[in-house]
């Protein structure tokens, strides 16, 4: 299947790339990081498991009603729902337990129903941002973001549903990010009187 790929600087490299310790979600209305966007992945992936869902809750309902004795009619019920929990429910919870989460100042990645993780990076620490595309997300005006510090890949965000508009906003973070990180380390050069000995 054909695939396209964008890149797009996200600011310059360079910066500090070292570990930054993990911060809690922000709060809407924080004074110092505001939420920009929550995600999920492209819904279309739920089409095929609703399909799927409807037909054996309808065919369960037929068996049941056809059945002969009680007996029957409980078996093809608690199949039925045993069915529609493996190919509808539990694909519906891994989807939306899939957030992205995107602030101000990083970006959060959150998936898992009975188990969770998360990752999480600062903006300052981006400098790529690629746009992938198959022939199908092309289609349906979506994609996958990938976030790289120089050519390693370090974050990626799936099947995201309007993913230029995403990669934009990104990319405006990131720069944004960027630029307020190095005016702060080039302030006190610009500070220094002749006559002050060199920073260390």
């Amino acid at each position: 299947m054909a695939s396209g790929t964008r890149r797009s600087d996200a600011a310059p490299s360079g910066r500090h790339t070292g570990s930054t310790p993990p911060i809690d979600t922000p709060q809407p209305g924080s004074a110092t990081e505001q939420t920009v966007a929550r995600l999920h992945p492209s819904a279309r992936r739920l089409v095929v498991p609703s399909i799927a869902s409807i037909a054996v809750s309808g065919a369960a309902v037929y068996s049941a009603a056809s059945a002969s004795d009680t007996l029957h009619r409980l078996a093809f019920a608690g199949g039925g729902l045993i069915a529609i929990l493996g190919i509808g429910v539990i694909p519906f919870l891994l989807w939306a337990s899939r957030v992205y989460l995107i602030t101000t100042r990083r970006i959060v990645a959150r998936k898992g129903v009975f188990t969770r993780e998360r990752r999480e990076l600062p903006h300052s620490r981006a400098n790529l941002l690629e746009l992938r595309q198959s022939a199908l997300q092309r289609m349906a005006g979506t994609g996958d973001l990938v976030i790289l510090q120089g050519e390693r890949e370090v974050f990626r965000l799936l099947d995201l549903p309007g993913a230029g508009l995403v990669e934009e906003a990104l990319r405006d973070l990131m720069e944004h990010s960027s630029g307020s990180t190095y005016a702060r380390t080039r302030q006190p050069e610009a500070t220094r009187r002749a006559f002050d000995p060199p920073a260390r």
